[in-house]
């Protein structure tokens, strides 16, 4: 998403200026259009777990993240909440509410501290560039950022990530820094893209060049982008990244395994009867995998949250 954000953004302010009488003409006669950008969104499985709802109207839609429910042979109601970490307040609001219901909520945050404030402070990880791409992303769209928004601070939130300095071990270990690690975590979903259009079951990308010339010349231009990037986000969701690479990649696979490690402390000492795990959408094909094989619970019902309307 932040890569995304930043050519559609570097598009609008020098590209689009620098050639907008080709452009008009483009726009006016029409030419076939290539794929302008690829995504590095979150991806899913064939159970999607973020999605895009069209409006009739122009530029229209919605940006919908799940919370899918799941129950075990023992009674014990188990959520996978899914995330995009920049959204309206709303949605946000929307959570808290939720969150306030739950025994316990494991969440997903790399930090070495106990609180939201520390995550903040982490330039020497190479982590707070994300988080200022993310602040960024924002800004721009309208949107709220994650950190800002959500109550942390509840009694009944948990710690269920890796914290900076077991991230850093692990890296070492495997001799990998912040640039090899997002260059593994593209290639795999490039990868898995490719193998989407073989099997022809991927929709067709609405970042066309021609798509973003006509958001790029709409009255309202920020609705218009801001729809196209929900779109090709809630695209993403159909593409599946297989899971043995999943498990290699460190960003998905070693945070995946910190999640169920804590999930299965809390089940195992029967501490809460309702609990949700609170992760971004990329995380959730690979944890339900694992709570619906090797832990036992079945997916009972798939509820769905409006994380961006437009307009």
């Amino acid at each position: 998403m932040n890569e995304l954000i930043g050519r559609v953004f570097s598009f609008e302010t020098h590209v689009f200026p620098n050639e907008s009488a080709l452009y008009n003409q483009l726009a006016s006669h029409g030419q076939s259009p290539k794929a302008l950008m690829i995504s590095c969104a979150p991806t899913g499985s064939k159970a999607q777990f973020i999605r895009f709802a069209e409006a009739p109207q122009d530029w229209h839609g919605s940006l919908q993240t799940s919370v899918s429910r799941y129950r075990s042979a023992s009674g014990v109601e188990l959520d996978l909440v899914a995330a995009v970490h920049v959204a309206d307040k709303r949605y946000y609001d929307k959570l808290n509410a939720y969150f306030a219901d739950r025994d316990l909520v494991l969440y997903e945050l790399v930090t070495d501290g106990s609180s939201t404030d520390s995550a903040r402070g982490m330039s020497e990880s190479g982590l707070s560039v994300v988080g200022w791409l993310q602040v960024t992303a924002a800004s721009l769209l309208g949107l709220r950022f994650q950190l800002d928004e959500i109550a942390y601070g509840a009694s009944n939130f948990r710690h269920a990530d890796l914290s900076v300095s077991e991230l850093q071990a692990i890296m070492a270990a495997k001799q990998e820094n912040f640039i090899t690690l997002f260059v593994a975590m593209a290639s795999a979903q490039l990868a898995s893209e490719q193998q989407a259009r073989i099997r022809e079951d991927l929709p067709a990308s609405s970042f066309t060049t021609m798509a973003l010339l006509s958001a790029l010349s709409s009255e309202d231009r920020s609705q218009a982008v801001k729809y196209l990037l929900g779109k090709e986000l809630g695209r993403s969701g159909s593409i599946a990244i297989d899971p043995a690479m999943e498990s290699k990649l460190t960003l998905l696979g070693d945070r995946n395994e910190a999640a169920l490690s804590a999930l299965r402390d809390v089940l195992e000492q029967d501490q809460a009867r309702t609990i949700s795990l609170f992760f971004g959408a990329t995380h959730m094909a690979g944890l339900e995998r694992v709570i619906t094989g090797e832990l036992g619970f079945e997916l009972e019902e798939r509820l769905w949250l409006a994380a961006w309307k437009i307009p």
